[in-house]
């Protein structure tokens, strides 16, 4: 079958990043990019995470980590959504610090990141926030207070 089930090429291959070709040196810009939040958020593993949204036909995930990062992940590989509705997030501003989607992850780079999105008072007394999400992409979004 294949490769014959052969293990050869099931190992990390470092040397891949540096082919100009391949998208790999734009993979791994956002891998460091997360490892750097990891890295600079005290316990960031042991923060408590929250779903506030999940649509299974829309392929659309959003989550807190602790009460100061959002990540919304949009897994279409055909549709972006303008002001995609995510309800329940904790009242403020909210700043994005990882982009799929930027040109130096190999994106499209169709989110512009000086904006600051504010979340809104509902009827209801709760909140909700509107981003934009791209086709293929996560964004991490930190809540300013």
């Amino acid at each position: 079958e294949g490769n014959g089930y052969s293990y050869q090429y099931a190992r990390r291959q470092w040397s891949l990043q540096a082919n100009g070709l391949l998208r790999y040196k734009q993979l791994a810009h956002f891998d460091k990019g997360m490892l750097s939040l990891c890295r600079l958020t005290p316990r960031f593993a042991e923060l408590s995470d929250y779903c506030y949204h999940s649509h299974t036909e829309r392929q659309v995930i959003a989550f807190m980590r602790g009460d100061g990062y959002l990540f919304a992940f949009n897994f279409s590989p055909t549709e972006s959504y303008t002001d995609y509705l995510i309800e329940g997030v904790p009242a403020g501003q909210y700043e994005l610090l990882l982009d799929s989607d930027a040109v130096a992850c190999g994106g499209f780079g169709r989110i512009d990141a000086s904006v600051l999105h504010h979340t809104r008072a509902t009827a209801e007394g709760g909140t909700e926030l509107r981003l934009y999400l791209p086709s293929r992409s996560a964004q991490v979004y930190q809540r300013k207070r």
